[in-house]
């Protein structure tokens, strides 16, 4: 009987060792999670970063592009927004280590690269989503002991109708250099 116990304490303890992760030389993974959101932006808050009177952008599409430090593009994902505009992308195979670059922060940005609306679908540069929206960093999430993930941020980024009318200036009498002198 004596021999049971000790083979179930065995057992046991090399169950609970493969769970830990903190054994020396076994690296950890550090996965890469890319968030962000698009909008239909208003044609009253045209040319400005405003998503005030926005509608969320369903089914659009995101270019998440890493360049290195030549600004050679490594990476390249495209992704879709849900229905109510937001994307939240995993960067599988990510290794700006690799490219001598510190973070994706330093190293990706989301582009704007589709809109399936038919009544909003041409890009703008709010927040660069037409240039290339820079990733902000988030926050670090731990799932359990053998996962790690950084989450960073777009945006927001936004498409605006085609047939907005263009903002006249409030003040009309505004004169050029030219007309003064």
């Amino acid at each position: 009987m004596r021999h049971y116990y000790c083979i179930l304490i065995l057992i046991i303890y090399v169950c609970l060792a493969n769970g830990e992760d903190d054994i020396e030389g076994t690296p950890k993974v550090v996965g890469v999670v890319v968030q962000g959101r698009v909008f239909c932006q208003d044609c009253a808050r045209l040319e400005s970063w405003s998503m005030n009177g926005a509608t969320p952008l369903g089914e659009a599409r995101v270019a998440i592009a890493c360049r290195d430090h030549r600004h050679r593009q490594f990476y390249y994902k495209v992704v879709r927004t849900d229905e109510w505009g937001f994307f939240n992308q995993p960067l599988k195979g990510l290794d700006v280590g690799r490219y001598h670059i510190d973070t994706p922060a330093h190293a990706c940005a989301a582009h704007l690269l589709h809109s399936n609306s038919p009544n909003c679908n041409v890009a703008t540069d709010t927040n660069f989503g037409n240039g290339g929206s820079p990733l902000r960093y988030e926050i670090t999430l731990f799932n359990g002991t053998k996962y790690e993930s950084d989450v960073y941020s777009a945006g927001p980024m936004a498409f605006r109708p085609k047939n907005c009318p263009w903002p006249t200036p409030k003040n009309k009498n505004i004169h050029r250099l030219s007309d003064s002198s």
